[in-house]
């Protein structure tokens, strides 16, 4: 399994795990620390921070770069990985995806015509039945591993079982994203019994986002966020444009393809890692603050966040496929997809 490389502030224990992640290749770096510096030093992806000594990479042991906050890079920096083809991510401080330097010289116009072209057609429709009937089943089946035994859990399951067939056959957008909210409010009326030990003790108020009110919808929120920013990343190399939706609709700085792909990914990944954090102790109730919007995770709360989720996207969506490959597979189905006129080659990972 892949160990996502994650860095903060003056930690000497986050140093020593950052430089035992470079042992497996490819994973991800997240800059967390707003004094950090990145930049080249002989061939390594270096970064420095105030009275620290600097951590170096190597290239190929690097997935993407993502820069939470205000660290800075150096201009040759940003071109190396340009030419390595390894993303940096820019996102804000709270892991809302903010945009993507990388490399666009082999892209075409062809899928990204395909995809405006699809916009409230049929073929929209037929993406977006596919992508919600996936995140309804995979609602379920988060609902079914952690309470079974539980009555208002078999309930709930069976009303998500009838859901995922309105959503397949939904005759338009708007009736789709009320077979959606119907689902939502079921499964996470469900979140209570779902809740072990300690973590039952942090409550939950249903599903709370602007802001988030509590510590379960504050890492709610924090994982989403973060997963989106995957989600960009995937459409952009697969050549959509992120912004451009099929079933959200558009808004000023959202992401709303990004979070198109995201859907069947949120209860598979985001929420599974969340209730994993939650009811092993690895998050507990002194990593989260309150303040005047909402709920929201510490420094060092974000840094175990980070841990957990990318430790999900590890892990295997399906025989021989990570939830990080099944992210970018959906996206590359969906650009062959649009590109066809058919949804058929849609490729929605379900956990049955």
């Amino acid at each position: 399994m892949q160990n996502p490389l994650t860095l903060l502030s003056r930690s000497w224990r986050q140093i020593g795990a950052l430089r035992r992640a470079t042992e497996s290749s490819g994973a991800p770096v997240h800059v967390l620390d707003p004094d950090a510096k990145i930049r080249l030093d002989d061939g390594l992806l270096a970064i420095e921070r105030p009275d620290q000594p600097p951590v170096r990479l190597r290239l190929p042991d690097v997935r993407a770069v993502s820069i939470h906050g205000r660290a800075s890079i150096t201009t040759p920096c940003v071109q190396t990985l340009l030419e390595e083809g390894i993303p940096l991510v820019w996102r804000s401080r709270t892991g809302h995806y903010l945009g993507q330097t990388m490399d666009l010289s082999g892209q075409t116009s062809r899928v990204r015509r395909a995809q405006y072209a699809a916009q409230g057609s049929m073929l929209a429709l037929d993406v977006a039945r596919g992508l919600i009937g996936g995140k309804i089943v995979n609602m379920r089946a988060v609902l079914r591993r952690r309470g079974a035994d539980d009555p208002r859990i078999a309930d709930a399951a069976a009303f998500l079982v009838a859901a995922v067939r309105r959503a397949r056959h939904a005759d338009g957008l708007d009736t789709l994203r009320g077979v959606e909210g119907a689902a939502s409010a079921a499964y996470f009326a469900c979140w209570p019994a779902l809740l072990k030990g300690e973590a039952a003790t942090l409550g939950f108020p249903g599903r709370r986002r602007r802001p988030p009110v509590g510590p379960v919808n504050a890492l709610l929120s924090y994982t989403y966020a973060v997963l989106a920013g995957h989600c960009s990343a995937a459409a952009l190399a697969a050549g959509l444009d992120p912004v451009e939706g099929l079933l959200h609709g558009d808004r000023p700085g959202r992401p709303s393809l990004a979070l198109d792909l995201m859907e069947p990914f949120r209860p598979a990944v985001a929420e599974s890692a969340t209730l994993f954090a939650l009811n092993t102790g690895e998050i507990v109730a002194g990593d989260f603050i309150d303040s005047d919007d909402g709920t929201r995770l510490t420094d060092d709360g974000r840094l175990k966040a980070l841990h957990t989720l990318e430790r999900r996207l590890d892990e295997a969506a399906t025989e021989g496929q990570t939830y990080r490959n099944a992210i970018d597979r959906l996206a590359q189905s969906l650009a062959r997809a649009l590109v066809a006129g058919s949804a058929e080659a849609l490729v929605v990972p379900l956990r049955a």
